[in-house]
């Protein structure tokens, strides 16, 4: 995967795309805002897994009080073995989940063989749930649109849908 491809990751959650975040992830750089949205129910997070329609991804949800937990759960060995990780973390705002990606994961520069890679990289992207329900989750992730592999410098986002369903 390219830059773009891995890292893009990290925005949609999907994209994240997206975490159950018990150990506090490192910190880094993000960006702006997007919709509105169905109010979140408590019962959508009591199924753990949710498969992202966008990705094909799985991702670990859970729920506390006032607070949204995703962490991409079927990462490959390899990047686990490297410490890879897509961890979000949202707030209640009203009647949605806003709040923040943090990923590590590699980063591709040229034309390297698969499994090579330039850069791993720690970013931090922004991410919105607007609607949770027991069948559904959609929301938004900021998607790394240009991205400095050497310095992990984000340079520019743009906003990419995302829609998990449970895992069955």
């Amino acid at each position: 995967m390219r830059v773009q491809e891995m890292l893009a990751v990290a925005g949609a959650l999907a994209v994240l795309g997206t975490c159950a975040c018990s150990e506090e992830p490192k910190p880094t750089a993000s960006a702006p805002g997007m919709p509105a949205a169905t109010a979140p129910s408590p019962a959508a997070a009591a199924k753990d897994v949710w498969v992202s329609e966008t990705t094909g991804r799985e991702y670990r949800v859970r729920q506390g009080p006032g607070h949204f937990y995703a962490e991409w759960s079927n990462m490959s060995g390899a990047f686990l073995a490297h410490g890879a990780y897509i961890r979000s973390e949202c707030k209640r705002q009203g009647n949605k989940w806003v709040g923040e990606s943090r990923s590590h994961l590699p980063c591709v520069e040229g034309n390297l063989p698969p499994g090579q890679y330039s850069n791993w990289c720690d970013v931090v992207t922004k991410i919105k749930f607007d609607e949770v329900t027991p069948t559904r989750i959609s929301g938004s992730g900021e998607g790394l649109k240009r991205f400095d592999c050497q310095k992990c410098q984000v340079l520019e986002t743009n906003w990419k849908p995302f829609v998990w369903i449970p895992k069955r």
